[in-house]
């Protein structure tokens, strides 16, 4: 058995900078920061302190609502992994293990079966959203001043990404007419199939 991989800072760097630009976009995001081995006793690897808020989650909120929740969310967890393997070709996700048990909240029916319908849905909406050359040019810029600096808060991370100009209304205007009546579908189905 060969040794475990473990990531080096530029590749927490991107992943994390995923996981900042598309918080950033949905939600609020209070902190991105690069964790060095020695503080927490295990190897080196990243955290982005991400907001999202409880009223998606309680009784509430109508069906379509919920819906383009998960989505921002579902969107928000791979995209960690996307830019580490588009930006640095890195596909590995050994360090991204707190990113695998929120999604297996979403992509998990209730008796532990992977629902690969919305996996793909998910995958297919993720891609292109964060193959656009803007939300790429802000993932850089946060990764840079993340290897540089280690942390950035909140204003920080504001201040860098609102001197980027993107159109992101028309962005996920795109994303939902590509992709989100298959995800609405695959979602009913696990609904539907989780009350059985």
């Amino acid at each position: 058995m060969g040794d475990k991989y473990v990531p080096n800072e530029r590749e927490i760097a991107f992943h994390e900078a995923g996981h900042t630009v598309t918080g950033y976009l949905f939600y609020r995001v209070q902190s991105v920061s690069i964790v060095p081995a020695e503080l927490e006793g295990r190897s080196t690897h990243g955290l982005t302190d991400l907001v999202i808020p409880d009223e998606m989650f309680l009784g509430g909120a109508d069906k379509e609502d919920k819906f383009i929740e998960y989505l921002k969310i579902i969107i928000c967890l791979l995209s960690g992994k996307y830019f580490q393997k588009t930006v640095l070709g890195f596909d590995d996700m050994a360090g991204a293990i707190d990113d695998i048990e929120y999604l297996s909240l979403y992509l998990y029916d209730d008796n532990d079966n992977f629902y690969k319908p919305l996996w793909s849905v998910a995958n297919a909406i993720v891609a292109e959203f964060c193959s656009d050359a803007i939300i790429i040019s802000m993932v850089n810029i946060i990764a840079e001043e993340i290897l540089h600096k280690k942390v950035l808060n909140e204003k920080e991370i504001k201040k860098l990404l609102n001197a980027v100009s993107i159109d992101f209304v028309t962005l996920l205007a795109k994303i939902k007419e590509n992709h989100y009546l298959p995800f609405c579908d695959a979602m009913t189905l696990l609904l539907t199939n989780s009350k059985n």
